[in-house]
């Protein structure tokens, strides 16, 4: 009896009961389309374009987007060179407040 669970006063449908109707809702679906069907053996394809040449078109941008693209990288080169020249003042700040003594602290502080 180890691992049987008693389902008495469950409305519960059983494991067994669930799966055989996924089964049945499963194999009337398949019916309700005409059955299954073996797809036809897929013949060699003509390209007439090569790989290469698909994919420098998949590359290409028209002129409005690539203006805006080049908008975009110029504004987040300068804020990039912004963000270095504010690190780098943060860090000469610490530098000169690590030098300092308290007593040039107070004195300058007032």
């Amino acid at each position: 009896m180890a691992g049987k669970i008693n389902r008495v006063g469950t409305n519960r449908p059983s494991t067994a009961s669930r799966v055989a109707a996924a089964k049945a809702a499963r194999a009337a679906a398949v019916d309700a389309v005409g059955g299954v069907r073996r797809a036809d053996p897929v013949g060699e394809v003509s390209r007439p374009e090569s790989p290469g040449s698909i994919a420098m078109k998949s590359l290409e941008l028209d002129g409005e987007k690539a203006a805006d693209l080049k908008v975009r990288v110029d504004a987040n080169e300068r804020a990039l060179d912004d963000l270095q020249r504010v690190q780098s003042k943060a860090g000469d700040i610490a530098d000169e407040a690590a030098k300092s003594t308290p007593e040039a602290m107070s004195n300058a502080a007032g």
